[in-house]
């Protein structure tokens, strides 16, 4: 089943990163802050909520890293993942990863305990000069292994990034937010 961003509330991903573009990769001389994917809206009034995802990524010494959050009630503080199987073909700019987080609670099947969800994510795209496109699958794993899914068509934007943090500093605030609000899974 197909499900447009509309239908389901969600607005374009936007591409941050160092320059207008993807940046540039280097030649191993460092890390490159390669962008951050971004399609949060934030609410106004006085208890401000914020629902669309945001991802980073970075390439160092060969390898991709990154992370994941989706906003999905308040502004501050969202459900974090890492990216999982990150493949990314500079020349034609194909991307796909996955990322596991646990958004928003079930209740348990005895009691009046609530258990973190299982939402597995993977998407599968490109980027380009003008941004990037792609699929992204939504999976709301259960605990006896069976699941649902639905596929959200994206397309992104690019969009400055807007620090100039370091590849170590953003690696220790990244795994601290997975300490707190990392998948339960």
């Amino acid at each position: 089943m197909k499900i447009t961003s509309m239908s389901i509330g969600i607005t374009t991903l936007l591409l941050l990163s160092v320059a207008d573009g993807v940046a540039a990769p280097g030649k191993d001389t460092g890390p490159d802050r390669l962008g951050g994917w971004s399609n949060v809206s934030v609410g106004k009034g006085e208890d401000p909520h914020a629902f669309g995802i945001e991802v980073e990524l970075w390439k160092k010494g060969g390898q991709l890293f990154g992370f994941m959050s989706e906003y999905n009630g308040p502004a501050a503080d969202p459900p974090v993942g890492k990216l999982e199987s990150i493949r990314w073909d500079e020349k034609s700019g194909a991307i796909s990863f996955t990322s596991k987080l646990s958004v928003g609670v079930d209740p348990a099947p005895e009691g009046s305990a609530w258990l973190p969800k299982k939402n597995l994510y993977e998407f599968t795209g490109t980027i380009g000069t003008k941004g990037m496109a792609g699929t992204l699958r939504r999976k709301f794993v259960n605990d006896d292994g069976s699941s649902t899914a639905y596929d959200e068509d994206v397309m992104l934007a690019p969009k400055r990034a807007s620090s100039d943090e370091s590849f170590e500093d953003w690696t220790k605030r990244w795994n601290e937010a997975l300490k707190k609000r990392g998948p339960k899974w």
